[in-house]
């Protein structure tokens, strides 16, 4: 492919993703786009990459997401670059989000 025409194909859809208005409407697009095997191997990749981060064990994530040793070593190597690192770093604080949110919920329900 012509590395022009390549660059330009890219940065449309990046655009689109940025363009998305919620979760729900990236993920709407994502199963209409992609193909059942695609979206959850995508889906599967990024879980592996967060659990590699939080020191889970290779046998841990092989039986929680059915995947294979090599899978989990293809995808490991990803953990070394900075954008990655950044991803990882939003679903962690993510994650953090939800559940002290949940927490303080909880808390407020039994005070009142």
């Amino acid at each position: 492919m012509n590395p022009t025409l390549k660059k330009q194909i890219e940065k449309t859809l990046a655009l689109t993703f940025s363009d998305f208005k919620n979760e729900e409407e990236t993920l709407n697009f994502l199963k209409s786009f992609l193909t059942d095997k695609e979206l959850e191997t995508l889906s599967k990749r990024l879980s592996v990459l967060y659990w590699l981060s939080k020191k889970r064990t290779q046998e841990n994530i092989k039986n929680n997401l059915h995947v294979t040793s090599k899978f989990i070593s293809e995808n490991e190597n990803l953990l070394n670059k900075k954008e990655v690192k950044e991803v990882v770093k939003k679903i962690d604080a993510d994650a953090w989000a939800t559940k002290w949110s949940s927490r303080l919920r909880e808390l407020l329900k039994t005070k009142n």
